[in-house]
């Protein structure tokens, strides 16, 4: 299984920990999350939409970690190394009206050596700026989400080179920022000008 990602997360806790944590990470068969099996973790819920080339992912497992608090990976691991290409989207959604994506990150587990180089790619789309990301030969990218979104899609394509055995979407959320109530406001501006004027009058007294 690739490293974990963001911010070095996988580094920090081993699985069986994150497991033990988030009641999270136990892997399901491709053919029943396509079928339509949850895949949850915490407040992330990661839905199948399409596939467009199957290669061998029909034999692939699907999991869900959380390493660490804000922090969710997606894991698809093959039962061996493959260079059969596969291309297929999901959706990811945060459940909690709190809470936004920040960041999202690709990491593969390949033959770091192979010529021609596995290349996989993972398309982000639902932020205000869509991310494409790239891993050759198992290194990782990352990228900020714009716009706060709740719901990314996410299209993974693998180009048959070289060989992979597994690869992780991770994806990093962040608190909706929450304005100060307009009545709030209002009231603690007017309460800071009469103490204002109060601490003055007292100096002229003075």
């Amino acid at each position: 299984m690739a490293a974990a990602l963001i911010g070095g997360a996988g580094a920090a806790l081993s699985a069986g920990s994150a497991e033990a944590a988030t009641g999270c990470g136990v892997g399901i068969p491709w053919a029943d999350w396509v079928g339509g099996q949850a895949l949850t973790c915490g407040d992330k819920v990661f839905s199948w939409s399409a596939t467009a080339t199957l290669g061998d992912l029909a034999s692939s497992t699907v999991s869900a970690v959380q390493p660490l608090p804000g922090d969710y990976l997606f894991n698809l691991d093959l039962p061996t190394f493959t260079t059969s290409s596969f291309d297929f989207t999901y959706v990811a959604s945060i459940t909690d009206p709190s809470r936004v994506f920040s960041a999202v990150d690709l990491d593969s587990d390949a033959d770091v050596l192979a010529s021609p180089p596995s290349i996989l790619t993972a398309n982000f789309t639902g932020g205000a700026v869509p991310i494409t990301l790239s891993s050759t030969n198992g290194s990782s990218s990352f990228a900020d989400v714009a716009g706060g979104p709740q719901i990314l899609t996410v299209r993974n394509e693998y180009n048959g080179a070289g060989a992979i055995d597994s690869f992780e979407n991770s994806f990093q959320q962040t608190s909706v920022p929450g304005p100060l109530p307009v009545l709030g406001a209002g009231v603690a501006f007017g309460f800071s000008r009469k103490l204002r004027r109060r601490i003055q009058g007292d100096r002229v007294k003075a």
